[in-house]
């Protein structure tokens, strides 16, 4: 991909959405210096506020424990687009991981308002349940999101891992099985 963008750079040099897609094709490499770069590119090169690239932007300070900064970033983002669901969710893993459930949960219960069938949400609220040693909230959570998608491994580890503490043994293996299978017939 990142060889793509750069050919249709040489192409168009002043397009910001292509340097965002590669400022996220670097940040998926765990190249974050890149990224940074090509987001800031993106961003100069535009005539209006790209958010897209200041979101990668607030990615790139996550993944760098930035927190601080991500969240101002964020909060300049939602207050241009009140509705931007990935802000939101990611203000809410910067609490969840920072060990502010509260404010975590208020924020994907905001992604759950925004968009009721976005399975992390329903993922997210079950990490904060789990928590916070409410076990039957974050079994529920979970149960949702695999019903809204079936085959996301993550989340089949913490349903399993939550049937487990439950002692629905039964229930744990089949989950964990079923986790198995996923991962053996992906490429």
């Amino acid at each position: 991909a990142i060889k793509q963008y750069n050919r249709a750079l040489k192409l168009k040099s002043q397009s910001p959405e292509t340097l965002t897609k590669l400022g996220f094709a670097y940040l998926a490499l765990d190249q974050y210096s890149l990224a940074a770069e090509s987001f800031e590119q993106a961003k100069k090169v535009s005539s209006r506020p790209y958010l897209r690239a200041n979101y990668g932007t607030a990615l790139v300070a996550i993944q760098q424990k930035q927190y601080q900064k991500a969240l101002k970033i964020l909060e300049s983002i939602l207050q241009q687009k009140a509705d931007y669901l990935e802000a939101h969710q990611s203000i809410g893993i910067i609490y969840f991981d920072i060990g502010e459930y509260d404010k975590a949960l208020q924020k994907f219960q905001q992604v759950k308002e925004l968009n009721p069938d976005f399975y992390q949400a329903y993922y997210y609220i079950g990490k904060v349940m789990l928590n916070k040693a409410k076990f039957q909230l974050a079994l529920e959570n979970y149960q949702k999101a695999i019903k809204l998608n079936p085959n996301q491994p993550e989340v089949l580890l913490e349903l399993g891992k939550t049937y487990g503490i439950l002692q629905k043994f039964n229930l744990a293996i089949q989950t964990l099985e079923r986790l198995s299978l996923i991962h053996i017939s992906e490429p």
